[in-house]
This record gives structure tokens, sequence and C-alpha cells, in this order.
């Protein structure tokens, strides 16, 4: 409760509750004469602000956290789809964004998910693995604001300069963990970038992600106004850069950076190289209690 006068000697208070309800009210002159000639009406008048006071202070009904809202791709790596030739793990967010997987073994080879149970996928450099997710002409994946999320294990260092991709549709929006060639400053951060407004812009965290073998829970968002890295659920780096992602033709590719509009001769230049498991594209920026909650998942 935040107690003030103003220049007539009028009495306001303003009651603000921790679920942002607020009250404003404010007691005139003649009532604060009618306060020092009443004692009675004294006694009402500070039973009624305490009153107030309880009811700014009740929580209000908790926001649901919908972490299904917004889904443009969403690979658990449980399910996948077989064709005569080519084999595909299923989106989950009902848009039908299917993954096809490239240079995987046949049958494919999974390991156990990051909570002990489920699936994740496995990628191998060397192999030059990665999801293709559609031909770069879908609407779905043309995104002003967005949110990458995934849950990986690195399992070895860097030894051959390259980044470890989590996913990137080439000049729009990506996500990596940068190489540890990288200088001091650099290495191994979780990097979130995006053309914004015809301009690359990214953000790094001020943290290394682990490299070790351990998983971790890693995203970036980009909100129209701040770009944004998470580690574990924690913001760990944020620019302010207002403005929208570009839109193009372009493929986006998961474990791998898809850079056709840079080199077309080979566009695949940067790989994921460990596990992943829950990869998730959002058509929007989550907020950081959603980032922690799915990072909890």
């Amino acid at each position: 409760m935040i107690l003030s006068t103003d220049a007539k000697n009028a009495l306001t208070f303003t009651l603000v509750s921790p679920r942002y309800r607020r009250f404003d009210a404010r007691i005139s002159q003649p009532a604060r004469c009618a306060v020092r000639a009443n004692p009675g009406w004294s006694r009402v008048c500070w039973a009624s602000i305490v009153c107030l006071a309880a009811f700014a202070t009740f929580p209000g009904p908790a926001v649901a956290i919908d972490l299904n809202a917004g889904r443009v791709v969403h690979y658990s790596f449980d399910s996948y789809i077989s064709g005569s030739v080519l084999r595909y793990v299923r989106d989950d967010s009902g848009l039908n964004n299917h993954g096809m997987l490239v240079n995987f073994n046949s049958p494919l080879i999974l390991m156990t998910g990051h909570r002990g149970n489920g699936f994740s996928l496995p990628f191998e450099r060397a192999r030059k693995q990665r999801i293709d997710v559609g031909t770069g002409t879908q609407p779905s994946l043309d995104l002003t604001r967005f949110t990458i999320a995934a849950w990986i294990r690195i399992t070895e260092s860097d030894t051959e300069e390259k980044n470890w991709e989590i996913a990137e549709k080439d000049y729009s929006y990506w996500l990596n963990v940068r190489n540890g060639h990288d200088s001091p400053s650099t290495a191994y951060r979780l990097r979130c970038g995006a053309i914004i407004n015809g301009v690359q812009r990214s953000v790094d965290s001020d943290i290394q992600v682990p490299h070790n073998g351990t998983w971790v829970h890693v995203a970036g968002t980009f909100s129209g106004s701040y770009l944004r890295v998470y580690i574990n659920g924690a913001r760990r780096g944020s620019l302010a850069v207002a403005g929208s992602v570009i839109k193009n033709d372009y493929p986006l590719a998961v474990g791998a950076n898809n850079k056709p509009f840079e080199n077309p001769e080979d566009p695949f230049h940067n790989w994921m190289n460990g596990t992943m498991d829950d990869f998730r594209l959002y058509r929007r920026a989550l907020t950081g209690e959603e980032i922690k909650a799915l990072a909890q998942l």
C-alpha cells in the first residue's frame, strides 16, 4: 500500500496486488475532518483501508501456462513416419511440419530421452546428419517473432572449429552453441540470432553451455523488441532490438545450418554433434515463466 497527500492535504492510497490488480482511492479534506471529529468514524475508515489492503494482497487466479499455444514445429523424437524410401520424424504441433531424416542409419538408432524415458535422437557431425523441415515454402515457418528450444547433450569438445547447430532457417533465424575456437568471450556460448529489418543481429549467453555429456535445456526468443537466450530455464542474455524477422523461401534445418543464400554449392557446414530431445519452434516469444516451465518437462 502506498500512502501520499496532495497539496490540499487529501489522503490518497494505492493498493497493488502481487497479481497486478490495482485499487486507487482518495479521502477528501471533508472526510479527513470527519475522522478528526468522530473517533468512531476513524475506526471505520481505517478498517476499510485494512480490508482493501487485504483484498489487494489476495492472490488472483493463477494464469495457466499453455506450452502448446503457438507451436509450428514440435519433435518429441518419440514417433516417426516411414515411407518407401524416406523417413520422417513426426511433428506434434498439428501443422504437419514433419522432418525428413538425412544421412541417418536404417534402422534408426535412438537413445533414451532426457528424463530417462521416451527417446532422443543422436546426431553425428562426421556423417552430416540433419533434419530437413520441408522445402522452405511453408508459410508457418515464416516467423516475425519466434522461440527455438530443445534439450541437447554435447558429447565432446570442439576440435573442428564448427558450431553445434540446433536449428537455422537461412537468412532468417537460428540458434546454436559456438565452437570452442571462438574467443574466450564467446566459446561454447549459446547464440540466438535473426535477420531483423534486414540487419543480422544476435545475442550470446553470459555463461558456457555444458559440453561434458550432460543434458541441458536451451532456448532463444525474439519478441519484436528483444533477442534473449536461456539455459536451463534461466535467462542468460538479452539484446534490445526492435523490428521484424525477414521472411524468405529458404528451408529450415534442425541439427545443421542451411545456407543456400550464402553458399548454394555447399549450403551445410555446421552440424549438431550430440543428442537432441523435445525440439520446439514457436511463432511467438515465450515468456520467462514459460521457458522455465518448458525446462522442467
